[in-house]
């Protein structure tokens, strides 16, 4: 008997959650070039933001 295994789409992420959400849409435009112009990933931009908003509402984040 041949099991077959599910291909996974995604590859496994180690150190990152999938997270889904909307956003304005010139927030994404604003998004785009700053990635562009800077060359880093929209996805450490995004986590560069929410450690401002942590720091707001003083919310500690210890990395595990």
């Amino acid at each position: 008997m041949i099991v077959l295994q599910k291909q996974k789409t995604y590859r496994e992420l180690k150190n990152r959650v999938r997270f889904t959400t909307t956003i304005n849409l010139g927030y994404d435009t604003l998004l785009k070039e700053i990635s562009n112009e800077t060359r880093i990933n929209k996805s450490k931009l995004v986590d560069e933001a929410l450690e401002l908003l942590f720091e707001k509402y003083n919310k500690k984040y210890n990395e595990k």
